[in-house]
């Protein structure tokens, strides 16, 4: 979603050379930055792995909020000041990582139950 505002924003903005440039260098950016919040949250033990991407869901909410008003104007007359679209960014936003953090719940719901009938909990 974060990439996706910024291309609009950057193929209005940009040649279609730079927006490429652009994209790929968010995408690695993206990379490093997915890679270091699971390096260091996890560190190593698969147990952390669930909680290093609730985190990285959540750092990139707070991305595509920061996006959605950064590119608040680009298609509307250049004078107009940016605004937040607070339903845009619920629907958006907030709904995917409330319904992942319940699936997350369900499966580690789950996980224990099956802990629990193997006798290892």
């Amino acid at each position: 979603m974060f990439a996706n505002g910024m291309l609009d924003r950057w193929l209005v903005r940009y040649s279609p050379q730079a927006t490429i440039i652009r994209l790929l260098s968010l995408t690695a950016l993206n990379c490093v930055i997915t890679n270091g919040i699971t390096t260091t949250i996890s560190s190593g033990y698969e147990e952390f792995l669930l909680p290093s991407w609730i985190g990285i869901s959540c750092v990139l909410t707070v991305a595509y909020t920061i996006q959605d008003y950064i590119t608040s104007n680009v298609f509307r007359e250049p004078d107009r000041k940016r605004q937040l679209n607070l339903k845009e960014v619920a629907v958006f936003g907030v709904v995917p990582v409330g319904f992942a953090g319940f699936l997350s719940l369900l499966l580690a719901l789950w996980k224990i139950h099956q802990l629990r009938v193997k006798g290892c909990y």
